[in-house]
């Protein structure tokens, strides 16, 4: 009896529970539902997440490789064009050595060691290094003769280069020494083949040229016939004249020179 009014209160109670008991598997229902939905949700989330970091991986390599191919691009393209220039800079030193632009030249000699010396893994230009050092080192004897020049045909413009030309090359304390020297030796060189010229239109001299070039100017003087002696004398006379001309050419030069500098200092 008292099972059976346990069932029966029970039963009771499922009764009048029965519409909240409906609603609440109708809520289960729909919560089993709402989870599956959110599985698949949760599954295709991972999906397109797991796709965009390899997505966003491989086009950061791609990225980061385009940019390294792009920097050894412009890295070839500015070799090249330091190249290009190099093998430009080649012509205009030769044509600045013809010209006797002294100063150019040993600016572009100076800026064509450096290049070279930078772009060194380029095996072409081993050559050109050559080339550079070779023609550097000619530079003193193109400026001596370039001097010789000035003290013969003064130019204030090549003498401007040339002694420019020596500060460049840190000579510029023997440009004194070389100029005095090289009027000296010029007066002596020319004045003995001025003589030794009119000593040779004796034909008993002529003769004996070989023997009388060898012959210092006081003994070969003395070989010299009394009827080409004024030709002789007006000869390096003549020749002094022009030589005295160009010397002070060349100190109205030097004058200007150190007016124009005292001039900016006061400035």
């Amino acid at each position: 009896q008292a099972l059976e009014a346990v069932n029966s209160k029970l039963s009771e109670r499922v009764i009048s529970n029965y519409s909240l008991f409906v609603a609440g598997m109708g809520q289960i229902h729909e919560l089993g539902i709402d989870l599956k939905q959110s599985t698949v949700m949760c599954k295709n989330a991972r999906r397109i997440v797991a796709n965009a970091k390899v997505k966003l991986t491989k086009e950061g390599l791609k990225v980061k490789a385009l940019e390294r191919r792009r920097n050894i691009y412009a890295g070839i393209a500015k070799d090249v064009q330091t190249l290009q220039r190099i093998v430009h800079t080649r012509q205009k030193l030769r044509a600045a050595i013809d010209d006797g632009d002294f100063p150019l030249a040993i600016e572009l000699c100076m800026w064509s060691r450096d290049a070279v010396a930078q772009y060194a893994a380029y095996a072409c230009l081993a050559e050109y290094a050559e080339y550079v050092d070779d023609e550097l080192g000619k530079l003193g004897l193109r400026l001596s003769s370039a001097l010789k020049e000035c003290t013969l045909r003064f130019s204030a413009v090549q003498y401007e280069r040339v002694v420019v030309a020596h500060l460049m090359l840190g000579r510029g304390f023997r440009v004194l020494e070389e100029l005095q020297r090289t009027f000296i030796d010029t007066i002596n060189s020319n004045t003995k083949n001025a003589l030794y010229a009119h000593v040779l239109q004796s034909e008993a001299n002529a003769m004996r040229a070989e023997q009388l070039k060898k012959m210092k100017f006081r003994l070969l003087s003395e070989r010299l016939h009394a009827s080409h002696f004024v030709d002789c004398l007006h000869t390096i006379l003549e020749y002094l004249v022009d030589l005295l001309k160009s010397h002070y050419a060349m100190t109205q030069w030097h004058a200007e020179q150190h007016r124009a500098a005292q001039a900016a200092a006061v400035a």
